[in-house]
């Protein structure tokens, strides 16, 4: 197990995490890499880009190959965005100078045209600054077309400001305030939190006993097929387009619109590890980052930490626990419903006990209640 998965307690992925700073600002500056931005995918020319840096290399190795065509994609993506954009700021600026300068002569020659050439091409920059900056507003209730730019800055600048660790106590309440004690304290409190404790196989055994087998042999026969391409398709598409990527910069937006291009070697890369040909090794990489539990962030029991996997892992997990579902939730557990939350049950329960207090006149009813 340990060959496949590595030591699952090492803290080299969170200590690299730290140096380069993420979502809590351990470093300040640093190169933070390439990083796919949506509005790339409304320009033509993207696809072409993408098109022709995935052809350039074979996929024979499958998973060593699959990372370097996305590797290549970065390469040619970055160098196609700086000659094309340059900086959306300094062409918005560009553009709403030659359309101010195109206005002031519109009396003097028929240049209509050409105006409503410029104001195209300004509204098509504005589009891509706003998708830009909602993508690092962390904003899911807004849709593109609002266009507060101002109140996507504020709320980029609140999150960077809430995420910075200036101060933080360890459990003994000594302080630490510089970047390496702060490294250091975040290391040892996750090495110490999930460390095991080395349980007697016995009292394993014991615990085993009273857990009821939700797999039985018609279920197993279903986990145990092969994994098929419509797997791989409907675990891609159902996965959220736009969270935080890994190292690697890619969404799984990417994934989704260039399905086209990129879904064949996708499929068979992840066919390969579902159906146990393959390692998933390559894959298995995570940048930890902390996220906070609360805002006032002092103690180091204010974080919780999550793993930012890769979206191939991510393909093959939701494709094996497509799998699991039907066996492991009942139609019945209405805190699993697709689509909604477990609130949603806590409203209505309030809601019943309130009319059912409420309630003074009128034909009897009988209320029946189950926990």
């Amino acid at each position: 197990m340990f060959g496949v998965w590595g030591n699952p307690l090492a803290f080299l992925a969170l200590k690299r995490v730290l140096k380069r700073g993420s979502k809590q600002f351990l470093k300040r500056g640093g190169e933070l890499g390439f990083k796919f931005e949506p509005f790339w995918l409304n320009e033509e020319d993207c696809g072409m880009v993408i098109a022709s840096a995935w052809g350039e290399v074979e996929l024979s190795n499958s998973d060593c190959d699959l990372s370097r065509k996305l590797s290549v994609c970065a390469r040619k993506l970055e160098v196609w965005s700086t000659d094309r954009f340059g900086s959306l700021e300094k062409l918005i600026k560009s553009k709403r100078e030659e359309l101010e300068g195109l206005i002031l002569i519109a009396m003097d020659v028929g240049i209509s045209k050409e105006i409503a050439r410029v104001e195209s091409d300004l509204e098509n920059l504005l589009t891509k600054e706003e998708i830009y900056w909602r993508q690092r507003s962390r904003l899911d209730w807004l849709v593109v077309g609002d266009r507060n730019l101002r109140f996507f800055h504020r709320k980029t600048s609140a999150r960077k400001t809430s995420n910075w660790i200036d101060l933080l106590k360890d459990e003994t309440g000594k302080k630490f305030t510089d970047e390496v004690g702060i490294s250091g304290a975040v290391c040892r409190f996750f090495d110490i939190l999930f460390t095991s404790s080395s349980p007697f196989v016995e009292d394993i055994g014991l615990c085993s006993v009273v857990l009821e087998n939700k797999i039985d042999d018609d279920r197993r026969l279903v986990l145990e097929r092969n994994f098929f391409v419509e797997d791989v398709r409907l675990a891609i598409f159902s996965l959220g387009a736009i969270k935080t990527p890994e190292s690697d910069g890619f969404h799984t937006l990417f994934f989704q619109k260039i399905w086209q291009v990129v879904g064949g070697d996708v499929t068979r890369v992840c066919l390969s590890v579902l159906n146990g040909e393959s390692s998933i090794r390559i894959f298995n990489k995570t940048n930890v980052v902390l996220v906070l539990k609360k805002n006032n962030h002092v103690l180091l029991r204010d974080f919780r930490p999550i793993s930012l996997c890769y979206v191939i892992y991510k393909i093959i997990s939701k494709a094996m626990a497509t799998h699991l579902i039907p066996a492991i939730i009942s139609p019945n557990k209405s805190a699993f419903v697709p689509g909604r939350l477990i609130f949603d049950n806590v409203l209505v329960a309030f809601e019943l006990l309130h009319s059912i207090s409420e309630k003074k006149e009128g034909e009897e009813r009988v209320y029946d209640f189950k926990t």
